[in-house]
């Protein structure tokens, strides 16, 4: 499908959510994954909002659950087929305003 999906996992619970905009359009995407610790996995597309899941998941070990982009999280359906410019990933969740501030500096 043609729709951003961001996964959170701690190699038991799982945190699936997915934008509502579909980014097969040819077009260039700003999409942000959030994980609030404890709280919600969000989903933002071009600096707005599009779906958020609450969690009870507070910590993500790598070795159980592996960090990958552009994969399904079954890592078996599929990978994307396009192009991903600019990867940021940062040790706490971003803002709204602080990820709509990224998405706007991008348009200059």
């Amino acid at each position: 499908s043609g729709f951003g999906h961001f996964y959170v996992s701690n190699g038991t619970t799982n945190a699936n959510v997915t934008g509502t905009t579909n980014l097969a359009d040819g077009a260039w995407h700003h999409l942000v994954g959030s994980f609030e610790s404890g709280v919600a996995a969000r989903i933002y597309i071009d600096g707005s909002l599009q779906n958020s899941v609450a969690t009870a998941i507070t910590s993500v070990n790598v070795s159980t659950a592996p960090f990958t982009i552009a994969v399904k999280s079954d890592f078996a359906s599929g990978f994307l087929n396009g192009s991903i410019d600019e990867v940021r990933v940062y040790s706490r969740a971003l803002t709204s305003t602080e990820i709509t501030s990224l998405y706007n500096f991008h348009l200059r």
